[in-house]
């Protein structure tokens, strides 16, 4: 007897968001982008600090992303609570 795989598909998603631009795809983008930034823009430190500082800086950015309170993860709450500071008190509800 053959199993039947059923995948999950969101139909209210975007393709590209539920294919490519998942929560872990995100994660590793941003620290990649932050170790080539930080590269590129400090040459002047020692090659050992730098990668020091790398390692350091994508601990922080997966420490973040595993955060979860009330199951959410914690960058999401952060950036809800940005837009919610930014924003005008009539504009908030």
């Amino acid at each position: 007897m053959s199993q039947i795989r059923i995948y999950k598909v969101k139909i209210r998603e975007n393709v590209l968001r539920s294919v490519f631009f998942t929560d872990r795809n995100i994660i590793i983008g941003s620290i990649v982008l932050v170790d080539g930034a930080l590269f590129v823009l400090i040459k002047a430190l020692d090659k050992s600090l730098l990668i020091f500082l790398a390692m350091a800086l994508d601990m922080l950015l997966i420490a973040i992303a595993n955060i979860r309170v009330d199951r959410q993860p914690l960058y999401k709450i952060l950036k809800r609570y940005i837009f919610f500071i930014i924003r005008d008190r009539d504009e908030r509800f």
